[in-house]
Formats: C-alpha cells, structure tokens, sequence
C-alpha cells in the first residue's frame, strides 16, 4: 500500500478529520538576548476529552529543549477545560520562564493556520521585515534580498513495527532557505534521527516563521512545524520549534 493511501485510511478512520488531537499554538517569545525561545500548545485530549497544555522553552543554539521544558499541564476532570489547564501551566512554567528572561516580544512573519486554504503547505513565502506601506508586492527598483522561501520535504527515517505507516518508518523532515532575489539556497535544517518524543511522525506542515522583534530584522528566525501522528480516535497535531538563519 502506498504512504499516500495509509494517509487517506488514517484520516477516513476518523468520525472527522481531526477527531484526534489538533493543537492550538500560543506565542510566548524570547529572551532578551535571543538565545532562548517559548511557546504553548494547547487543546482538548484525544479521548478525554479534558483540557491540556504544553510550555516548551528551547536553547536556540543547541536546538533543544531547556532542562524543565516542556511543562505539561493535563486536566484530570471534567472541569479542567482548556482555559484552566492553560492557566496552570503558566504558573508552573513561570520560574523558568523567568530563569531564562523570556520577556521579549515577538514577530509573525507568516502564519498558515490549519483552517486557512492554500495549496502547499510545505512551502512558505515571506518577508524578514514588515514592508511599512502595507504592499506585499516589490515595487520596480525596491530592493528584495529580505524576501526568502522556506520549505519542506519530509522522508522516512528507519523503519520500526510501532509505526503504522506503509513501510514502518518514522517521517523525518529538511528545510531549504531560499534568497528569492538571488537564487542562493542553504539547507536550514535536516533530522538525522526521529527522537522519540515525536512519536510515529508521518507528516509534516510549515505553521508559521517567528522572528524576535527587531525592526532591523533578525539574522535569527523559528519555523513553527506542525506534525502528524496517529492518536486515540483519529490523527494527532503537535508542534516543533526549528531555529535557523537566513543565508
């Protein structure tokens, strides 16, 4: 069986698409020498029912996980909702956000929701500073060599009886950054191995890129990925931070 048909079996096994769990992303920022990086990712448990969320801080420069990271919060009745299970993790996480000063604003500088329509999601366009007029398109003669192209390819990475894809193997992924003025292409990131906090990933999309706010522009960027693993009722959708630099 091909990998895109165990994709569509996983999917239609599912009262609905997403039955499983879809998390949420929550931007918390940086520290202010940018060497450390916060999010939340927050929803409704896959079965439970009950509300959760997960703070990671991570080392931009080793690509890891803070020792204390993530904090994870899981609502044990019916009234841990969503709202609750949030307000939780935050005073848990508090003193470590404090330890590593993660008091620094942040930039969107491109977000592809899961609801928003496009046509791939392993690619995304945009722009290292915001363009003050509000024109997203170069006008004749402006210089673009602070627009890039991110994206995707994902690919198996050994294969195991645990996972349920058609040849048995965790999904990996790479990014390229690519200079749309001049064509240069550098590879941002590639998985040598698949840790096994991640699960049995066997997709993977580009949510959003991050950049702290600097309104020079930061030589520092996040890709925001979002990942796919079979759950309890249906496919699971969780969140990575992968730092990388702009060629």
């Amino acid at each position: 069986m091909c990998r895109a048909a165990v994709l569509l079996a996983l999917l239609l096994n599912c009262s609905s698409a997403f039955a499983g769990d879809a998390d949420k992303l929550a931007i918390i920022g940086f520290s202010k020498d940018t060497n450390f990086f916060a999010f939340e990712s927050y929803g409704v448990g896959d079965g439970s029912g009950l509300g959760y969320s997960d703070i990671s801080v991570i080392d931009i420069k080793s690509n890891s996980w803070v020792p204390g990271s993530p904090i994870r919060m899981r609502g044990e009745d019916e009234n841990q909702t969503q709202v609750v299970a949030r307000a939780g993790a935050f005073k848990l996480a508090a003193p470590l956000l404090k330890k590593y000063n993660i008091d620094q604003p942040y930039e969107m500088l491109a977000f592809n929701p899961i609801t928003e329509i496009i046509s791939d999601r392993k690619r995304i366009e945009f722009d290292s500073v915001h363009r003050s007029y509000g024109n997203a398109t170069v006008r004749p003669g402006e210089p673009a060599n602070n627009r890039y192209i991110l994206q995707l390819t994902d690919f198996a990475v050994g294969a195991t009886a645990e996972c349920l894809t058609s040849d048995g193997a965790r999904y990996g992924f790479s990014l390229q950054i690519k200079q749309t003025l001049s064509g240069r292409t550098a590879k941002a990131y590639q998985d040598q191995t698949v840790p096994a906090s991640r699960g049995c990933p066997y997709n993977y999309e580009l949510e959003a890129i991050i950049s702290p706010d600097d309104e020079n522009g930061s030589p520092i960027l996040i890709a925001m990925i979002a990942y796919y693993t079979q759950g309890f009722e249906g496919p699971d959708r969780k969140f990575i931070a992968v730092p990388f630099t702009l060629p």
